[in-house]
């Protein structure tokens, strides 16, 4: 099978990370790396060893028609790019949070329907072996019936206006920095059929919001999400049923799992074998291009766009 040829939208550290992980995939390569500087896509190219770079996102997509396109830039240019490749009927993988509102959202995924093209938010965390083992031990009752999952996750980020994190027109904050984790990870192990959504939020000067927690169940199951680049916090995913609980430290970058029951019996579920956690993502993307699929199973459109209304409770206010 001839090799996947990605393109890469965007030539900051979150594209470097997407290099490094095609690296550890046998059959996919990067064919170009553009930015809307042409000096900074040169030197991104030149320093990861990717044989061409564009100073054009358009005249890139023509010039290579990839099998797809990744998009790595900054929140608040996704849904322009996203039209722009779909547009051209390349398929698209686009960073995490995908869009800055269930508006976009709704608009990228109609269009894509629309031009029978693939796209996917990449959600990678939704893949690691640990949180995957989490799932399948919830799946096979492990902890019984799920009654509470709590997450939280943040670190303390030092202001700066001019800081994506704290520019509200680049997106920025902690719901779509990393509240995004929080409800597509909960779900992802507890279920996707979400109700009774309550958001609530502390917000800078500058407008965005910077310690968030929001409150919702699936099904029978509360869940229990706080998100914050205001403070540095104990970083947790417990899922607690009637027979035990499941935690994940970290669980947005998990490399292991654990598991406790009410009678003290415990098990360690370790990955070491991850090297890039962004690999599960890709090679996602790529068998769902090569199968004709137009969106993954594991992060489905309706995910991107469910989880941008809850968000909107907190960006758009």
């Amino acid at each position: 099978m001839k090799n996947f040829r990605f393109v890469i939208l965007g030539a900051g550290n979150i594209a470097e990370k997407f290099v490094d992980a095609v690296s550890h995939i046998s059959d996919c390569e990067i064919a170009a790396v553009g930015s809307r500087s042409a000096e900074r896509a040169a030197a991104f190219a030149k320093k990861l060893g990717i044989e061409k770079s564009f100073g054009n996102y358009e005249e890139m997509l023509d010039a290579i028609r990839p099998d797809a396109a990744y998009i790595a830039t900054t929140h608040n240019t996704h849904a322009q790019l996203i039209k722009l490749c779909i547009g051209k009927n390349i398929p698209v993988l686009c960073e995490k949070t995908m869009c800055m509102n269930a508006k976009e959202a709704e608009e990228v995924f109609a269009f894509a329907k629309e031009k029978n093209t693939f796209l996917m938010e990449a959600m990678w965390s939704r893949f690691l072996p640990a949180v995957v083992k989490a799932k399948e031990w919830i799946a096979d009752g492990k902890i019984g019936k799920p009654v509470m999952a709590q997450l939280q996750i943040g670190n303390r980020y030092q202001f700066d206006a001019d800081n994506r994190f704290f520019s509200k027109e680049l997106g920025g904050g902690a719901a779509l920095d990393l509240g995004v984790y929080g409800y597509q990870i909960t779900t992802f192990l507890v279920g996707e059929n979400v109700t009774d959504i309550n958001a609530q939020a502390r917000y800078s000067h500058t407008g965005v919001d910077t310690t968030d927690h929001i409150s919702m169940r699936a099904g029978d199951c509360l869940i229990d999400i706080t998100a914050t680049i205001e403070t540095k916090i104990d970083e947790n995913l417990i899922v607690y049923g009637e027979k035990g609980k499941i935690t994940l430290p970290h669980s947005q970058w998990a490399d292991e799992c654990i598991f406790e029951s009410i009678d003290g019996t415990k098990e360690i579920f370790s990955d070491t074998e991850t090297k890039n956690g962004f690999v599960g993502e890709i090679k996602e993307a790529m068998k769902c291009v090569r199968e004709g699929k137009k969106e993954s199973d594991v992060v489905p459109s309706s995910l991107t766009i469910n989880c941008s209304k809850a968000l909107d409770m907190i960006t758009m206010k």
